[in-house]
């Protein structure tokens, strides 16, 4: 895939063969096709010799059609299929907010935000490491407001999840959920700033 002569035809041929597929009645199909879109998908846009967000030259500009045209249309879908396919999912999405964080407004479009908030919860079956990473991109992007995301319950879903992984040592949730408080702390520290200059 380094070749610069052949990356082109892997994401306009392959990538939305494999998107295309992920639709299948066939769950096997579904979920192999998933796994393997990942697996090419993160090797672009993991590397910033081929993919630098938001740059109109090919292939960062191929990319970026691709995902939103192709990939976050069925993204609703992938979190209400059956197991494993909503992980991988979830997996998917925050590897692109997190790569691209200008993509969590096409998320929020796409009203997927209060569907991280309602897996955001100790007993649910998708509450994993992927959905917290994309709840943070979600609470730091300019595009989400502030009071959707008060209003959809961060504060007492953040302080149940956050005390059950200090109960029971889940280290990976420790990072993405104390930058989640220090994110609304600071956006607090702004606003009250702002209203005390006015």
């Amino acid at each position: 895939f380094r070749s610069q002569q052949h990356h082109q035809a892997v994401i306009n041929t392959l990538l939305l063969a494999l998107s295309g597929l992920l639709g299948s009645a066939n769950g096997d199909t579904r979920f192999l096709c998933l796994k393997m879109f990942i697996d090419i998908l993160f090797h672009f846009i993991n590397d910033r010799d081929f993919y630098q967000p938001g740059s109109s030259q090919e292939p960062s500009q191929g990319i970026d059609r691709l995902i939103v045209a192709h990939l976050l249309s069925q993204c609703e879908r992938l979190l209400h299929d059956e197991d494993p396919i909503p992980l991988y999912g979830l997996k998917l999405m925050n590897n692109v907010a997190t790569q691209n964080p200008a993509l969590v407004k096409e998320l929020h479009a796409r009203n997927l935000v209060p569907k991280f908030f309602e897996f955001f919860e100790l007993e649910h079956r998708n509450n994993n490491v992927h959905n917290v990473k994309l709840i943070l991109k979600v609470v730091e992007s300019p595009a989400v407001p502030k009071k959707l995301i008060y209003d959809l319950g961060i504060i007492g879903k953040l302080s149940t999840v956050l005390s059950y992984a200090f109960e029971k040592n889940v280290e990976s949730f420790f990072e993405p959920c104390l930058d989640i408080v220090h994110t609304l702390l600071y956006c607090t520290a702004q606003a009250a700033k702002q209203n005390a200059a006015s």
